[in-house]
């Protein structure tokens, strides 16, 4: 497994475990395997970002908090990341 997707399947875990495993609707969340691969590299994009401001914070590069990154840098397609962007606003909505 490469390491960027052990940071994602990190990531996905606190998520599940800070939701107590449950979506916004009450359903139960998928496990990682059961995540469709455009969903998977969502949280991988969300690894990298992560990741990537880290190590700019550390070598003093920038501040965490003005760091900017897009997900173009693992893959994801504009069409992909627009999944995890409708699911934000529906939860908002709800």
């Amino acid at each position: 497994m490469d390491k960027l997707t052990a940071l994602a399947m990190i990531g996905y875990a606190a998520y599940c475990a800070a939701s107590n495993g449950l979506a916004f609707d009450g359903s139960p969340l998928k496990t990682w395997g059961e995540l469709d691969e455009p969903r998977q590299n969502n949280w991988r994009a969300n690894a990298k970002a992560i990741e990537d401001a880290v190590i700019a914070e550390q070598s003093g590069a920038v501040e965490a908090s003005g760091f900017e990154t897009t997900s173009d840098a693992v893959g994801v397609a504009p069409e992909d990341q627009v999944l995890v962007q409708d699911e934000a606003k529906d939860q908002a909505a709800a």
